[in-house]
């Protein structure tokens, strides 16, 4: 495929499982395989919170830790041969309590940045067993994979985007004057 592809076709011709052989073939390949199987979901539908120093800025931390561990367990046999070339920051603050310093200094791989997910999940106390709160500066963590994919050139990369064209449309979020906001602007 060549850069910035699209996959087009109407209703039930195969647009999905067309992208799925092509998610499979280039994980069979060797490739780094960012695989988004339902757009929608990422603009209809998930919590979101303030940015943690952005204002005005939001942030889905639940969809952000789960697309993390998806791509660390999708690409787990790679991710050790990528070295990463910048230190992982948090903005103006300090790291989260519990997490390490991770950097190319340190002379750690992405294995070693998407290892350290599961530390910004705790134990949600007012709701039922088994739930978490994600700490909203995962989205450090994912904005330093981008950082370090777009760095990188050891590995080729496919970014797979199913239900692509909800990224383009009216979201299910609302301004405050209750106008449902153009996607490119959540």
């Amino acid at each position: 495929l060549a850069p910035g592809m699209l996959i087009t076709g109407g209703a039930g011709s195969g647009k999905t499982m067309a992208l799925l052989h092509v998610v499979h073939w280039a994980k069979t390949s060797g490739w780094l395989v960012c695989y988004v199987p339902n757009a929608r979901q990422w603009t209809h539908g998930a919590y979101w919170e303030p940015h943690p120093q952005i204002a005005g800025s939001m942030v889905q931390t639940d969809l952000v830790f789960n697309f993390l561990r998806s791509f660390a367990l999708t690409n787990a046999s790679l991710l050790e041969s990528v070295p990463l070339q910048y230190d992982l920051t948090f903005g103006d603050s300090e790291p989260p309590a519990g997490v390490p310093q991770i950097g190319a200094a340190q002379g750690h791989t992405l294995a070693d940045l998407l290892d350290i997910v599961p530390r910004f999940n705790s134990p949600e106390p007012e709701e039922p067993e088994g739930t978490l709160a994600v700490d909203p500066h995962v989205i450090f963590v994912a904005e330093h994979l981008k950082r370090e994919l777009d760095a990188q050139t050891a590995l080729p990369l496919l970014v797979a985007i199913d239900q692509f064209n909800f990224l383009f449309d009216q979201s299910g979020y609302h301004e405050l004057h209750g106008r449902g906001m153009i996607t490119p602007t959540v």
